[in-house]
This record gives structure tokens, C-alpha cells and sequence, in this order.
């Protein structure tokens, strides 16, 4: 809506409440009941004076209450497209940083106590580590919710699939609830850290064994 339609808007509110409130004290000050009356009065509407006294109050609340819940719901879709724009272009130094770099990032701020940052260099390790081994790419628009269900239907695969979702929720603490980790915090997401790589290993030893599998059999149908 525009500034003009608003001011508009605002005008003609304030023209028809002006004509009511001309119309209400014209009716109360007609002549009480036994004084002569001009036959075009309105004198029936005398008694409801009140009562549209309180409609219209209750009218011009709602009208507030209408243009305050529309204000506060464009304000939240604003907000919305900030956060998403803000996950889609990620800083370009978050986006080139290999998994080797983020793990020396998390060594660097265990020593210098900062273990928040130490243990989001663990979370953002992890996911490019997913991303190097081809299991899960790298999409900076995805949640950490979308990453915990895909992990979820790999969860035949992963021996430790709780790692990889202590390490999403130690993120989503950070970023959203503006958690801080503590020494003994940042141990625990070292250890599930370290969890997520055995997992991966694992993986991958799987693939491997069924990737040599299919390779003997088609040699053996060969063969035949």
C-alpha cells in the first residue's frame, strides 16, 4: 500500500468520524419526549444512539487491530527473506574453506578459549567432510533439519548417527539461540566429531566391499 493510499485512507476515517460525531450530537440535542417535534427528526433513533456509540468503538478497534496484525505480519516475511538470504549467500569465506582449514579453526579457537567458534569449526568440518566423500553435497540453502533427516534415512549405514545430530543441535544452540559452549561442551562435540568420522569411514568401507561385489559378479557372468 502506498504512502498516498494510506493518507487517503487516514483522511476518509477521520471525515466519517467527524460526520458521526455531528450526527450523534445533532440527535441528542433534539427535543425531549413531550416537546413538540419537527416532523423530519430522526427522533426514532434516539434510543440507539448509545448502543452505536459502543459499535462504532468497537468497529474503530478492530480497525486497529486489523492494521496493527497486518504491519506485524509483513514485518515477520521481512524478517523470514533477511534469515534466508542470509543462509543462501554465505559469506565466501565459509564457502572456499576446505575440511583441513576448518579443523585447524577449531584448534585455534580451543586455544585462544573461544570454544562457541571451536565447536561451530567442528559442525562446519563435518559437513564439508559429508560433502568430500560424496554423501551428502553441500547446498548452503539446506537446514540443519534437512541435513538430520537425510542423515536419518542413512541411519542403516551410520553407526553413529547421534554424533552427526549433537553436532546440528550444538549449531542451531549457537546460531539461533545465541548459545554459548563451554570446555566441557566443546569435548563433547570433539567426541562426536570423531564419531562422525568413524561413521563415514564406515561408509564408505560399505561401498567399497559392494562396489568390489558387483565387479566380481559381472567378471563371473563374463566368464560364463
Amino acid at each position: 500500500m502506498s504512502k498516498f493510499q494510506e493518507s487517503n485512507l487516514g483522511w476518509q476515517f477521520r471525515q466519517t468520524q467527524q460526520r458521526f460525531a455531528e450526527w450523534l450530537e445533532w440527535v441528542l440535542n433534539q427535543p425531549r419526549q413531550g416537546t413538540p417535534r419537527n416532523p423530519n427528526d430522526p427522533w426514532a433513533l434516539r434510543w440507539l444512539a448509545p448502543y452505536l456509540t459502543w459499535i462504532f468503538g468497537i468497529l474503530l478497534l478492530g480497525l486497529l487491530g486489523f492494521i496493527l496484525v497486518r504491519a506485524l505480519s509483513n514485518w515477520r516475511v521481512r524478517r523470514l527473506e533477511g534469515k534466508l538470504a542470509q543462509n543462501i549467500n554465505a559469506p565466501p569465506s565459509e564457502l572456499a574453506v576446505s575440511l583441513n582449514e576448518w579443523l585447524q579453526r577449531a584448534q585455534q579457537f580451543q586455544q585462544q578459549g573461544n570454544f562457541t567458534q571451536a565447536g561451530r569449526s567442528l559442525y562446519f568440518a563435518m559437513l564439508q567432510n559429508l560433502h568430500d566423500r560424496e554423501i551428502i553435497p553441500e547446498k548452503r540453502s539446506r537446514t540443519d533439519q534437512e541435513y538430520d533427516e537425510l542423515l536419518q534415512q542413512l541411519s542403516q549405514e551410520f553407526v553413529q548417527a547421534e554424533a552427526f545430530s549433537q553436532l546440528l543441535q550444538t549449531h542451531e544452540r549457537i546460531e539461533f539461540a545465541g548459545g554459548q559452549l563451554s570446555a566441557q561442551d566443546y569435548d563433547r562435540c570433539q567426541q562426536a566429531y570423531g564419531e562422525t568420522v568413524q561413521a563415514i569411514a564406515t561408509v564408505e568401507s560399505i561401498d567399497q566391499s559392494a562396489t568390489a561385489r558387483q565387479g566380481a559378479n559381472g567378471a563371473a557372468v563374463e566368464v560364463d
